[in-house]
């Protein structure tokens, strides 16, 4: 069937011919489960990310008591302040940190190291 010939075709036979195209394309085992995990990280990664990431840029019930002239529900940037300059900044922030880049720039010297033999 030439593309005129698709393009004379009536609407519902269109639509038909191309719902029948795009059902068996979602029926493939690869798109199938690549829309199921993307489901399943949307549900398990992206929720929860922009709900942490909104409490942080939100002063909370809890927050009033240390800044009185907050209003719930105000950005601010409280949260990260308090968090890079205060005294918990060493054991929340810097010390995990530092192991967390250990860790990752052993594993990648690890990595190079095996690959490189390989």
């Amino acid at each position: 069937m030439s593309t005129v010939e698709a393009i004379q075709m009536p609407f519902p036979q269109r639509f038909k011919s191309g719902s029948r195209r795009f059902f068996r394309w979602l029926s493939a085992p690869k798109v199938f489960l690549s829309l199921f995990m993307l489901v399943i990280m949307f549900y398990m990664v992206v929720i929860p990310l922009y709900s942490m990431v909104e409490t942080t840029l939100t002063f909370q019930e809890k927050d009033i008591f240390r800044v009185p002239s907050a209003q719930i529900g105000q950005l601010t940037l409280f949260h990260y302040i308090r968090m890079f300059t205060s005294e918990m900044s060493k054991p929340y922030l810097r010390d995990p940190l530092a192991h967390s880049l250990v860790i990752s720039f052993g594993a990648t010297g690890l990595a190079f190291l095996i690959g490189g033999l390989l």
